[in-house]
């Protein structure tokens, strides 16, 4: 995996993407679709929205992730959602893309090519700050699951089956 990504690449990405859905949309109208294409755009639109909240919410490195995960691994398709507007810090931004490439540097393995391999992520800005992670694919052989760094949060396995895994991670509070 590259550590960089270059500003082309990202750009070639975001067209390839954009041109994508218009593509589908099309499709979808010389079809007579217009309830599908009403929904695609809704569905396009909520994923902007969430992009914006994200940032806003102050996970930008988390974010910068999550939208360029596809680009080093493919055949991982990663959603997220936003709910609430308490801040994160910079270190709890920093410590959840640690998480996360500690999460694909041992799930990576299990990838399968031309087989999407699911995440979705619920960042609820509650207070303690708690974030649900869903992970859908093929887990079977997988020993240990590594979180990396917690200093911030604290994670706990909810579901572990062959084929999906669930986790939930907390924010950590100081002894009053």
């Amino acid at each position: 995996m590259r550590d960089t990504i270059e500003i082309n690449d990202l750009l070639r990405t975001i067209n390839h993407d954009a041109l994508n859905r218009l593509q589908v949309m099309q499709m979808n109208l010389d079809l007579g679709r217009t309830d599908e294409v009403r929904r695609l755009i809704e569905e396009y639109s909520l994923r902007c929205q969430h992009f914006f909240r994200l940032n806003n919410v102050g996970f930008k490195k988390t974010n910068n992730w999550l939208e360029t995960i596809h680009m080093h691994h493919p055949e991982l398709k990663a959603t997220y959602e936003v709910v609430g507007n308490r801040k994160a810090t910079v270190e709890q931004d920093e410590e959840m893309v640690m998480m996360f490439q500690a999460f694909t540097a041992q799930m990576k393995e299990r990838f399968i090519g031309y087989h999407d391999q699911l995440m979705h992520v619920v960042f609820s800005m509650d207070n303690p700050l708690h974030i649900s992670i869903q992970l859908v694919g093929n887990w079977s052989d997988l020993k240990v699951i590594s979180c990396g760094q917690d200093t911030e949060f604290t994670t706990e396995v909810q579901e572990y089956t062959k084929t999906s895994l669930k986790l939930e991670v907390v924010e950590r509070r100081e002894q009053e």
